[in-house]
């Protein structure tokens, strides 16, 4: 029960902040792709599905928990050409012991399908909060 009422609250908290995906303003993602034809899509799902399997990966931290510390993690990645992950790292943190497994969990991440542009994958770099909550 716990479960589903945490993926619930996940869910509307996606659907409220949403997620950023840009084809800019990236290290290694492919600038000149401002308008994509597709987007990326995990394992071909809809656009919460990469979130919903955040969560059921995510391990809480045992030390957080015992510190009673909860809150969101934004962390940013490309997906590539060949729809893995890299370039994972924090963009908005809140304790490392938080932020290491949500890095972790993101790059344990199966591939995706690649952004598309004029027939062509492109690198995108995608921005993920992570829910923290006890």
């Amino acid at each position: 029960m716990k479960r589903i009422i945490f993926f619930t609250i996940i869910s509307l908290f996606l659907a409220s902040v949403g997620t950023d995906i840009y084809a800019q303003n990236t290290k290694n993602a492919d600038a000149e792709y401002l308008k994509l034809d597709e987007f990326p899509t995990f394992r071909g799902g809809a656009p919460n599905d990469f979130a919903v399997w955040v969560a059921r990966n995510i391990k809480y931290p045992k030390e957080a928990k015992a510190m009673k510390i909860e809150g969101i993690v934004k962390v940013r990645f490309v997906i590539g050409l060949d729809g893995k992950i890299s370039e994972a790292y924090i963009e908005q943190g809140l304790h490392p012991l938080l932020e290491d497994e949500a890095i972790r969990v993101i790059k344990k991440s199966p591939k995706w399908k690649p952004a598309m542009q004029d027939g062509h994958p492109v690198k995108v770099s995608y921005t993920l909060p992570v829910v923290f909550g006890l």
